[in-house]
């Protein structure tokens, strides 16, 4: 098992939020990499959810972002960084992140970064900026993202 801090002990890793009044933690109950072929583009969708301790009860999260590229190799995987510079793709006419902290929100500036295999997973670090409007994309809380993932539709790993 890798070592991402205490948060990784009870969960598969953790999402930051720093706020400028400060940080808050949430624990990664789930985190899903799906490679998915499309007729002329292959799409590798990063998943998380995560909760974290308010009180008696919980409070929810969740972050997503599609990458999509003209041609795959899983053996290449490793190592790379994919960026994703803005929540809604013009060209696509739809966003390809989001993340979900109290309502949906824009994830912008979005760098994932493809580390190593832990067995038959992917630890993997990404991270954004939830953008408080579009007109100013660096005006939000910074989000960080680190886990280990399950890998779902990709084979490979020399």
């Amino acid at each position: 098992k890798p070592t991402l801090g205490t948060a990784m002990s009870d969960g598969v890793g953790k999402m930051t939020f720093h706020h400028t009044d400060g940080d808050e933690v949430f624990i990664l109950r789930s985190a899903v990499l799906r490679g998915t072929h499309h007729p002329n583009e292959y799409e590798l969708f990063f998943y998380v959810k995560g909760d974290r301790a308010v009180g008696e009860g919980r409070e929810l999260t969740n972050a997503e972002v599609s990458v999509f590229l003209p041609k795959f190799d899983p053996d290449e995987l490793v190592g790379r960084r994919f960026e994703v510079p803005l929540s809604y793709d013009p060209s696509r006419g739809d966003h390809v992140s989001c993340v979900y902290y109290f309502e949906h929100n824009d994830l912008n500036r979005i760098t994932v970064d493809v580390l190593e295999w832990v067995g038959d997973r992917l630890r993997v670090k990404w991270s954004g900026v939830m953008s408080n409007s579009a007109e100013d994309l660096d005006s939000g809380s910074r989000v960080d993202i680190e886990g280990v993932f399950d890998v779902l539709g990709i084979t490979g790993k020399s």
